[in-house]
């Protein structure tokens, strides 16, 4: 029996960040297999899976995700991943929401690139310095 197993309270983890700062591959090396891992760009891919920014999209890959999120909630899924920039409380709302409705406990991780990173969505710096300027955060 895992940590996992044993652990019977449900999770859910708000990864946040600005693009490009390594939320994915954060994800990546602390998920399990059975846990459930969402981000709003997984609705933006074209026919051959490679991602491609549409802000008209947004509003309903955000949806999407969040719809994800309350389906793995009503079947209990002990331990849920959204990677997503979620700069505003705004953005965060609609998880904590769903978090209190199916008894979860939120988790918000902030992850930050500290060195060079290639920003793999080709997001225009200065689109990422507003997100920077906006970025809110509460302890």
């Amino acid at each position: 029996m895992t940590l996992q197993e044993e652990d019977s309270e449900k999770r859910l983890y708000l990864v946040r960040g600005t693009p490009g700062s390594g939320k994915a591959d954060f994800v990546k090396s602390i998920s399990f297999e059975d846990d459930v891992v969402i981000s709003t760009n997984d609705f933006m891919k074209d026919e051959n899976g490679i991602f491609y920014f549409d802000v008209g999209k947004l509003e309903e890959s955000r949806n999407k995700c969040q719809y994800i999120v309350e389906d793995a909630m009503e079947r209990n899924t002990p331990c849920i991943f959204v990677h997503d920039t979620l700069t505003t409380q705004k953005e965060i709302y609609p998880y904590t929401e769903l978090a209190e409705r199916y008894g979860y406990t939120v988790y918000a991780i902030i992850v930050e690139c500290r060195g060079e990173r290639h920003n793999v969505h080709d997001v225009p710096e200065q689109t990422i310095k507003r997100m920077k300027e906006r970025f809110d955060i509460r302890l």
